[in-house]
């Protein structure tokens, strides 16, 4: 889904196909260390590449609607299951894997991280558990059928093998609201429209926010960080 360009050349040459399969190579096992698995990987960067995971508790673990894990907190099994200490340890297991693998020959960043409420989808079946729930979806290009809109907010209705369905509510008239199938392929991001509970006033329903980025936990490990990347020491 992600089509960012990986401009930097490794020291033996490799697809961005290649390095996404030796970074999940290397994260699952570390991540089932923990009781964990890998939600996803994200490439980025054209300078200094930057290698992001997601790590989460696995499907039959996971609280949909549970409040995060505070930052002391190490325990799996609630939404975005990944504590600070077990992402800086996913992080070292997984930066001395690549290191070894040398995929990249200069300065590069990893970040290890759970999805966060605004969680990001890398394959329609991931969106299963989410039917009813409201999505942010970008397209590379004007969806054909609503020219020239490329960004669309919508409840899932539908998610197959190849593809996803919206239900939205704020189409041009005469329509004004419609089922948009969005071919998977044709998919720049899709995030999940977070939803926060209301402790203000009891008995008040969850309202929808923005992302909840700072619920996330990330760490670095070896020769890669996340808050202070640095350049990789010799390796001998």
């Amino acid at each position: 889904m992600n089509r960012e360009l990986f401009d930097r050349t490794p020291a033996r040459k490799r697809s961005r196909e290649d390095i996404l399969r030796a970074v999940r190579e290397a994260a699952e096992p570390a991540a089932a260390s923990f009781g964990l698995e890998v939600w996803g990987i994200e490439l980025a960067g054209a300078g200094r590449p930057v290698v992001r995971i997601y790590v989460d508790a696995p499907v039959s673990m996971r609280e949909p609607d549970a409040p995060f894990l505070s930052a002391g907190d190490d325990a799996p099994g609630v939404q975005g299951g990944a504590g600070v200490e077990q992402c800086a340890e996913i992080s070292r297991m997984v930066g001395l894997a690549l290191d070894v693998e040398e995929i990249f020959p200069d300065a590069w960043t990893l970040e290890i991280s759970s999805p966060g409420l605004d969680r990001p989808f890398f394959h329609p079946s991931q969106m299963l558990p989410y039917m009813g729930r409201e999505l942010d979806v970008s397209l590379w290009e004007a969806h054909p059928a609503c020219a020239p809109r490329r960004k669309f907010r919508g409840v899932l209705v539908r998610a197959g093998e190849n593809g996803f369905t919206l239900h939205v509510d704020d189409m041009m008239p005469p329509e004004r609201e419609a089922d948009i199938d969005m071919p998977w392929d044709g998919v720049r991001r899709a995030r999940l429209v977070p939803v926060f509970p209301d402790t203000g006033k009891p008995g008040k329903n969850a309202a929808s926010g923005g992302r909840g980025g700072t619920a996330k936990k990330s760490a670095g490990g070896g020769r890669k960080a996340c808050s202070n990347p640095q350049s990789p020491p010799s390796v001998g």
